[in-house]
């Protein structure tokens, strides 16, 4: 059987920053675009109807099938839908719809932000010490981290990232800041 590829993404931000931690399910839109073009030469990219389709008549897909999805409802979600328009090929869009017109911030956005804003050097942290000059040792830790705060209950995981925000003296998070906002209703999105 030809199961398809589904390929998902959380968010777009507009340009890389030096240093800037992503989750790796996010991108830039040039890399995003480049991904896309890449998979529209070699692939059959699938609308969810497709896909549908093929479930409900014996789990039969186009050989090379690749479905395109992202998660969470992010506003710059609309950046992704322009660029998919353009190339002429689809995606599912999930939406958290009880966070809309909210001011819903999830952990990892959060999270994203204090490493980004933690200053080189040894740092002792929640879990250990990190010499965020050590990109290798960095991407180890924040991995680890990720994991770690993902198995905490939410009120323990809001303790850890409060504690780790005091200890990098991460300043809050720009809520105008359109990689960190949600979709929104009435035209404002």
């Amino acid at each position: 059987m030809n199961e398809p590829i589904v390929l998902f993404y959380h968010q777009l931000v507009r340009e890389a920053k030096p240093g800037r931690f992503l989750f790796r399910n996010s991108m830039t839109l040039d890399q995003f675009r480049t991904t896309m073009t890449w998979i529209k030469d070699r692939f059959h990219p699938l609308g969810m109807e497709e896909m549908a389709h093929g479930w409900s008549h014996g789990r039969r897909w186009p050989k090379r099938s690749v479905a395109i999805t992202f998660d969470d409802g992010f506003k710059n979600s609309l950046l992704a839908a322009r660029i998919l328009h353009e190339l002429k090929m689809s995606a599912t869009f999930f939406v958290l719809s009880d966070v809309v017109d909210s001011d819903f911030l999830p952990w990892n956005i959060r999270f994203e932000h204090m490493v980004d804003q933690a200053p080189p050097g040894r740092i002792e942290l929640p879990g250990g010490a990190v010499d965020f000059s050590n990109r290798s040792q960095k991407r180890k830790w924040l991995l680890a981290t990720k994991e770690r705060l993902l198995a905490m209950p939410l009120e323990a995981r809001t303790d850890t990232l409060d504690e780790m925000a005091s200890v990098l003296g991460a300043g809050p998070i720009d809520k105008s800041d359109p990689e960190c906002q949600y979709f929104q209703c009435g035209g404002s999105s």
